[in-house]
């Protein structure tokens, strides 16, 4: 008979289950990112701290289901070990950044059992008590409803499924966001605490004694149930090969869905809970289900083929999936509330195509166990069912992830793990004709339509690796062959790598390498090169031109190669290590990129690593005289980790006494208070640095010695890169310093008023963040307002030599053509390219409005100031002067007054006449530029007091607001 229960105590335990599934969920995607942040994101450590977790997980399972059998009070047990999961929870996040910071930044020198012995301490005991807890509950609730044992089964792997697939969307759109990893991790660890203590209360109240009989029948069993002589070892088989099939199709989905809808950490959740969510919803689908003899095993049976036919359909759903994205891109607004869209959206696709798959997958563990459970009738059966079950995980990790996906493709191995999950439905059929409890035509009906589906898989459902690599995601464009053509494509162990050749309308043919469709590098045909040939070239160069003798280097990332290869052409160098974390990375740019990039893959001088940079360099404990990191998309679930106050901490550990380090930056698919959050800890870490631009890409030059205003223009007269820097459109020093945005000096006093938060591996902003700027096509351009601006040159003080003394025909260079026709404008054209006297005929023309006139006598100051020496400002002016035109107009002749001044740096006149003509509210010229070049003049002179008059609006120009930060600065 039943045990006499408390009203509510299943449905008290079915909540805490579902709470603890909750925590369980929140442990393993903090644990990821935790050990990640130590062991790197390479794809062996990755697999091995999905290993560590499910190996816990299957240990605790065996031990839960031996201590159920023991135990006279499982519930009590139950509660002790969720106890013991809320302390471990709540002491996790300081014990782990201590190690962290002995191992990275202390006397430790990680090595790499070191590592991974912390990495499996903070982390198996965990997980085994997380497997204990499954078999213990199911105890508790097969004891106190004996006529229902399957019924209790799939009810708990409802609930527990269910709070973990909760867990994983409100840990990374709430508790993350809000508290950061500590917050959220101490957060799991007080709802471990709440389940023990009323996992505690009920256990004082319930008596749950050893049973009797060791075999457990469902409701619908009756006294005469047969002898079972199936073999139980087949039904743990099963459960082993249905488990290792079941991730199989999770890597492989998450790749896809991932080239569909973007490397982002929010894509990854959403994925994993619509994985979980559908497992919760089979266990439920079965919860009430009636067996009569080996009516659960027939239903296995048809449910495993069932799932393989499910998963060969939602390579069709994947396949239609980039045509999905394609539309609701080109039809949503790009903005917040659209990706609030986008996310449901997302969310959307991937339970279609994981739905029918993993539902049919909940229903089978359920069912399993209740056979098994008839076979055995003893309750570590759930226990060890549910371990075979996750060692055949572990197994379709391994796999999927080594040998799977790169040998097959994503959909290849999706269809051999489809083939594994209708094989072993038709095995179980077998058994059942076999044992005359199943008809032939039962078993050639399923046979037929296994065959059948596999058949329309291989000839309909795979995937176009082109489409794959369209990166649709991003501008809601698929790409096709009748302008791509496939050069190389693997779906490698941590990334899908492609190279393709983008034929142009120009004729011009593009080469460009992609991760999961977001290009990494372009190479073109063409002799002007490619946009991205410029932002590689520079990243090489400019640290090679403020070092005094560069021998070490390092880089991190590979892109096409160019980097590297651009870097060797200087004879300096005696050692380059390239960190790139995908190994298909390089083959891919060996393949498309060889031709023009030899160096690269031949130089001895270079040696390749495959590993994550910061877990290698830990390991090494070696050190560099400069260092490139070229991963520039902090929105990828990762890369973001290169962006940290933590790896900025710890990177200038790994440079010499007078070491560059470089930051490759993309100023698009950003907004400017993200980019703040990774300038803010990169100027806390670095005393000095000066950042240039490159098309839309900051490029931040840092060191810790005040070595960065040294320039070697050695390097410069290598015939290979006077070659290579033609083809980008640099002829020299000048052209360098045009790019120059900011130093230290105009940037950290502003970033150190600024309310931002770091960046950081445990408040990970710009990862949380910076999917939402990808999707509304944010851009941090501001900051390209500082370029070519007289001003900053003035304050940044660049390193390059020749930046004043600019010969008058590089003014007529093609380069320069906007400043070019304002210099003429006032010159006249002829007469200075006959180096005859300028004459501004133009100025006293009547036809030209005052507003006019003012404006193109500002542009061309600035591009005088820019472009010309101090004294040929002055002596354009002076000419000006002489024609005595300006002077019959007031307005006009106060505002020379001002430009006269500055071009003789009369800084107390500059002050007194942006403030007269601000006062005066004169129409022809803009009060944010009145109070540049009186912050400017300011600046300059040591006694000026901050002044009302000087505070920039909050929609001023950006520079009015540095200079003011730097005035404060001064005067506190």
């Amino acid at each position: 008979m039943p045990l006499h229960v408390p009203y509510r105590f299943f449905t008290v335990s079915a909540a805490i289950f579902f709470i603890s599934g909750m925590a369980a969920l929140l442990y393993q995607s903090l644990w990821s990112r935790y050990l990640g942040l130590l062991l790197g994101h390479a794809a062996f450590a990755q697999t091995l701290v999905l290993v560590i977790f499910m190996g816990g997980l299957a240990i605790g399972s065996v031990v839960g289901g031996r201590l159920a059998e023991r135990s006279h009070n499982p519930l009590l047990i139950y509660a002790i070990v969720e106890g013991l999961l809320a302390l471990f929870g709540i002491g996790f996040h300081g014990a782990f950044v201590g190690a962290m910071n002995g191992l990275l930044y202390g006397d430790l020198h990680a090595g790499s059992w070191l590592k991974w012995a912390l990495a499996a301490s903070s982390v198996l005991p965990q997980t085994v008590m997380l497997g204990v807890t499954f078999p213990l509950m199911a105890s508790v609730w097969m004891r106190l409803s004996q006529q229902a044992a399957g019924h209790s089964i799939a009810w708990l792997y409802f609930t527990n499924s269910l709070g973990a697939g909760l867990g994983v969307l409100v840990g990374i759109f709430v508790l993350v966001p809000t508290m950061g990893l500590p917050g959220t991790m101490l957060t799991a660890g007080l709802l471990n605490a709440v389940v023990a203590l009323v996992a505690y209360g009920y256990s004082k109240q319930l008596n749950t004694p050893i049973p009797e009989t060791k075999h457990y029948q469902t409701a619908s069993d009756s006294s005469n149930t047969p002898s079972f002589s199936f073999n139980s070892r087949i039904i743990l088989l099963v459960a082993a090969g249905t488990g290792l099939a079941s991730f199989i199709y999770e890597i492989a989905w998450i790749r896809l869905l991932a080239l569909a809808l973007g490397a982002s950490t929010h894509t990854f959740e959403l994925m994993l809970s619509a994985f979980i969510v559908g497992l919760a919803l089979g266990g439920f689908y079965v919860r009430n289900h009636k067996f009569k003899g080996n009516s659960a095993l027939y239903l296995v049976a048809w449910v495993q083929v069932a799932m393989g036919l499910a998963a060969l359909f939602s390579l069709l759903v994947l396949g239609q999936s980039f045509n999905w994205v394609s539309w609701f891109l080109n039809t949503v607004q790009r903005n917040a509330d659209g990706y609030q869209l986008y996310t449901w959206f997302s969310s959307t696709v991937a339970y279609m195509a994981m739905l029918p798959a993993t539902f049919l997958a909940g229903m089978t563990l359920p069912l399993l166990t209740h056979s098994l459970l008839q076979v055995e009738g003893k309750e570590g059966a759930v226990g060890r069912l549910y371990a075979v079950n996750t060692l055949g995980s572990i197994a379709g990790i391994l796999l999927a992830t080594y040998w799977l996906l790169p040998a097959l493709g994503v959909d290849g191995a999706i269809i051999l793990a489809a083939a594994l999950d209708c094989a072993l439905g038709l095995l179980l059929l077998a058994w059942l004709w076999q044992q005359q409890q199943l008809g032939r035509w039962s078993l050639a009906n399923a046979f037929a339509l296994v065959v059948l589906g596999l058949f329309l898989a291989l000839q309909q459902a795979m995937i176009d690796p082109v489409k794959m690599a369209s990166g649709v995601y991003r501008h809601g464009k698929i790409q096709n062959h009748d302008s791509t053509e496939l050069v190389f494509h693997e779906d490698a162990r941590t990334a899908s790598i492609t190279v393709a050749k983008e034929h142009l309308d120009t004729g011009e043919i593009v080469s460009v390498i992609k991760t999961n469709g977001k290009p990494d590098a372009s190479l073109s045909s063409s002799d002007s090169g490619a946009p991205d040939e410029r932002t590689m070239t520079l990243t090489a160069l400019l640290p090679l031109l403020m070092h005094e003798q560069p021998s070490h280097i390092g880089n991190i990332g590979f892109g096409s190669g160019m980097t590297v290869d651009t870097a060797l052409i200087d004879p300096r160098l005696k050692e380059v290590i390239n960190v790139e974390i995908e190994p298909a990375m390089v083959e891919g740019a060996r393949i498309a990129f060889s031709e023009q990039l030899p160096r690269v893959f031949t130089d001895p001088r270079v040696t390749m690593v495959y590993d994550d940079a910061k877990s290698y360099f830990a390991n090494q404990n070696i050190t560099f005289d400069i260092l490139y990191s070229e991963p520039s998309n902090p929105w990828v679930s990762g890369v973001a980790n290169l962006f940290t106050e933590e790896f900025y901490r710890f990177i200038k550990t790994r440079l010499n006494d007078k070491g560059i380090f470089l930051q490759w930056i993309q100023l698009y698919e950003i907004d400017t208070q993200l980019l703040t959050s990774i300038l803010k800890p990169l100027d806390q870490h670095f005393q000095h640095y000066t950042a240039f631009t490159s098309n839309t890409d900051l490029l931040i030059v840092a060191s810790n010695s005040n070595n960065l205003q040294s320039f070697d223009a050695s390097v410069l007269e290598q015939p290979a890169m006077q070659r290579r820097l033609q083809r980008i459109g640099i002829g020299g020093t000048f052209d360098l310093s045009k790019s120059v945005l900011f130093s230290e000096r105009l940037l950290r006093p502003w970033l150190r008023q600024h309310g931002i938060a770091n960046n950081s591996d445990y408040f990970p902003i710009v990862a949380l963040n910076a999917p939402e700027k990808r999707f509304a096509r944010k851009a941090a351009l501001e900051l390209l307002s500082l370029q070519q601006n007289w001003i900053v040159q003035d304050l940044v003080n660049t390193p390059f030599e020749q930046i004043s003394n600019v010969d008058d025909s590089l003014l007529f260079d093609e380069q320069y053509s906007d400043l070019n026709n304002l210099m003429a404008y006032w010159r006249g054209d002829e007469a200075l390219r006959q180096g005859q006297p300028y004459v501004p005929l133009a100025v006293c023309h009547p036809a030209i409005a005052p507003a006019v006139v003012a404006e193109q006598l500002r542009m061309a100051v600035n591009a005088s100031m820019m472009l010309e020496s101090e004294e040929g400002t002055k002596r354009l002016l002076t000419l000006l002067k002489q024609h005595g035109c300006l002077e019959r107009q007031p307005e006009l002749a106060a505002l020379f007054e001002l430009y006269q001044s500055i071009a003789l740096r009369d800084y107390p006149a500059v002050l007194a006449n942006a403030r007269q003509l601000l006062t005066q509210g004169s129409q022809l010229i803009l009060p944010e530029w009145l109070r540049s070049y009186a912050l400017w003049a300011a600046l300059h002179q040591p006694s000026t007091t901050v002044a009302d008059w000087l505070k920039p609006e909050v929609s001023d120009i950006l520079i009015n607001h540095l200079m003011y930060s730097m005035l404060q600065a001064r005067q506190n």
